[in-house]
């Protein structure tokens, strides 16, 4: 309290002028100025006030910012102990000496003591470390000032959260009807020797125009498809020019994806071919809503079965009845039978992707790159998925990209639909490169409920490529990533149809055919800068050379441009990168995998070994699975103690060889195909082998 009091004090003393206790320096406010800074900062915690004012007050240091750049390392550092403060300065002969202050945005907690930081040597990066891990979760802000002075040169900030996994149920489990997944050890009481790994999916254009060129448009999209009786693929799709003028709308048939034909219909779905929507909400919305904004007086309980969380679009001075929505804006929006839909509070995300230099943004803060809007299994939980914008600086910031900030995938979830809390999806890691953001996601459900995938499309924005990686989650909010770092959806090399975008689109359409799931998605065969200028362009004359060098007041020239980036190491010229940037294309394709075969479980070396928990109400078993030719799956039963069971085990036991995905498990030489009643493990040996599913 006793610096507080000398502050306050200084403004009674001087009237006119006050006198920052720490330097001395005068600064100078008139007396109401006085009276209206009392009741604006009436209850801000001291050090942020204090710190606020010497920011606010003419303080920020040019000079400095000239000679140094300054970025925390990642834009969020979730679960990890350490945070790194990245300097990169420009004279080596110059040593500075540099003091870090600490201050959570919204508590004003303060964490630790400042911390003084010596830049000196040969070196011009420096890196240092701050030990973060007693610190709560929040948004700090961390000033940072020329040693000795109290003039705040940098405001950066340090992200903390923590995300904890759900703890796995000991069991039993009953599985009786279901598949079991081997992406995790939920199932597992032991494991040895085992590993995961991601399996990419085959990327299968569909481009009838190179059989039919007089159909070729700048934007085709996937509608239906299925295979027919004849074993061939028929495929609906909508043809609209760049600017999204609908040009066609038709049915092609193929065997091989190579030979297209046009065809006026298509012929009925072969009865080995099934089709699976995995949106969770496919009702449509009111074709003519009534809007108003909620009152739980009159309106009762929210049912978040009829919840949807809305987009206000990219219109100016959108209304939604007479209620004005903010720009890109998201909105809860309880949608009733009755055709009224209730406005069920402010704006949950709203558009915002610049900042002020002393700004490090908040959780609502946002774009258009947004995910799926998902109700929990027990209906008791609503959540969305949108992309935060945080603010990012040298020596982490892509000059040439369209946002100063990074795109992190945040979970906004809801007990009732009207309030909301925000936490992180996913985040980029020191193992990812830098600049590594989220452009959106897709998801779905396996197990029964119990298992949920997710399509996290990844954007790289120093090589301006979008792809995808598959995720997982067993409680929806804990997401996990895999650690081998591969891609589901791959981008293919320069001048391919899948260069630059290789990504998940709004049609969650899946067809199973012959062993394999089939799902559309959406390629682009340009970088995303380039993909920014031509979108919507139907003339693209313009698109010259020295229009993209200026583009967006010339972010893709210079130094920190493209010239100097990885996109060179593609294009050696902006005449190259203008012919591409022309002639943008967007083309679908399907990707093709083996049937749950997302994710496989296989020995690190030679062997692996897995009993799992006590399973029940199991009667037969099927098998996904590959094998070397001299590699095995050994599956035993067991009694829920682990002890063996004869006729299930050790030379009765089952083994399976070969390459299937819903292959037959039979014991003793081939005499029992049933599980035993009652609760039972099993014991599996894998031996140059992998092992997607069992099937119950």
């Amino acid at each position: 309290m006793m610096p507080y009091k000398i502050f306050t004090s200084c403004f009674d003393c001087f009237g006119s002028k006050a006198v920052a206790p720490s330097s001395g320096k005068a600064l100078f406010f008139c007396k109401e100025d006085v009276k209206k800074r009392r009741r604006r900062f009436a209850g801000t915690p001291l050090v942020l006030l204090l710190l606020c004012f010497t920011f606010s007050a003419g303080a920020y240091s040019k000079d400095l910012a000239k000679i140094l750049k300054v970025e925390s390392k990642l834009p969020v550092y979730r679960n990890m102990d350490t945070a790194f403060m990245v300097f990169d300065r420009s004279d080596p002969n110059e040593e500075l000496h540099i003091t870090m202050s600490f201050v959570e945005q919204n508590r004003g907690l303060v964490p630790a003591p400042p911390q003084k930081v010596v830049l000196s040597g040969k070196s011009l990066r420096s890196i240092h470390p701050i030990d973060i891990r007693n610190w709560p979760d929040g948004e700090y802000k961390v000033f940072l000032s020329e040693t000795g002075t109290d003039s705040v040169s940098f405001v950066r900030g340090i992200r903390k959260a923590t995300a904890t996994p759900p703890e796995s149920p000991v069991g039993p489990f009953p599985v009786g009807g279901n598949k079991l997944f081997f992406v995790d050890d939920w199932y597992f009481a032991e494991t040895s020797g085992l590993k995961r790994e991601v399996h990419p999916a085959e990327i299968i254009p569909v481009e009838p125009w190179n059989s039919i060129p007089d159909i070729k448009c700048a934007r085709n999209s996937i509608r239906k498809f299925w295979v027919d009786e004849d074993g061939c693929f028929n495929v609906n799709i909508l043809a609209q020019t760049a600017a999204m003028k609908t040009v066609d709308n038709y049915w092609v048939r193929t065997k091989d994806f190579k030979t297209w034909e046009r065809i006026a219909e298509p012929l009925p779905i072969n009865r080995n071919c099934s089709l699976k929507n995995l949106s969770q909400n496919t009702s449509d919305s009111p074709s003519n809503p009534n809007y108003r904004k909620y009152d739980p007086a009159v309106d009762g309980p929210v049912d978040l079965s009829q919840v949807r969380v809305l987009w206000s679009g990219t219109g100016k001075n959108t209304m939604w009845g007479n209620i004005p929505m903010p720009y890109r804006s998201r909105t809860a929006v309880w949608e009733k039978p009755d055709g009224l839909s209730l406005l069920l509070g402010p704006p949950i995300t709203i558009d915002k992707n610049v900042f002020a230099d002393d700004e490090i943004g908040n959780w609502a803060d946002s774009n258009d790159n947004f995910g799926d809007v998902r109700l929990s299994p027990d209906g008791k939980t609503l959540r969305c998925y949108q992309a935060r914008l945080i603010p990012r600086h040298d020596p982490f910031l892509v000059h040439y990209d369209n946002n100063a900030s990074e795109r992190i995938l945040v979970t906004w979830s809801s007990k009732d639909g009207i309030n909301w809390t925000p936490s992180y999806f996913d985040t980029p890691t020191l193992d990812d490169p830098w600049s590594t953001q989220h452009y959106g996601v897709d998801m779905w459900s396996e197990e029964n409920d119990r298992l949920e995938f997710a399509y996290h499309k990844i954007f790289d924005a120093q090589s301006q490529k979008l792809y995808t990686e598959i995720l997982f989650s067993r409680d929806g909010m804990y997401w996990n990533r895999m650690d081998d770092g591969k891609p589901f959806l791959e981008n293919g090399a320069p001048g391919s149809f899948d260069y630059g975008f290789s990504i998940t689109t709004g049609n969650r359409t899946r067809m199973t055919w012959d062993g394999c799931y089939y799902e559309p998605m959406q390629c682009v065969n340009v970088l995303h800068f380039m993909f920014l200028m031509a979108n919507h362009e139907d003339d693209r004359s313009h698109l010259t050379p020295d229009f993209i060098r200026e583009w967006k007041d010339g972010r893709l020239a210079g130094e920190q441009g493209v010239e100097h980036s990885p996109v060179r190491i593609w294009h050696k010229s902006w005449d190259e990168i203008s012919d591409l940037t022309k002639n943008q294309m967007f083309t679908p394709a399907f990707m093709r995998y083996r049937m749950d075969g997302w994710i496989g479980a296989l020995p690190k070396k030679r062997r692996a070994e897995i009993v799992t928990k006590v399973l029940s109400d199991g009667k037969t078993v099927g098998i996904n699975a590959k094998t070397e030719k001299d590699g095995y799956v050994m599956v035993e039963v067991l009694d829920e103690h682990g002890n063996a069971l004869p006729e299930y085990s050790r030379e009765n036991a089952a083994v399976f060889q070969g390459d299937q995905v819903n292959g037959g498990l039979i014991w003793s030489d081939g005499t029992v195909k049933t599980l035993p009643s009652g609760p039972f493990r099993l014991r599996i040996t894998l031996e140059k082998a992998e092992i997607f599913t069992l099937l119950f």
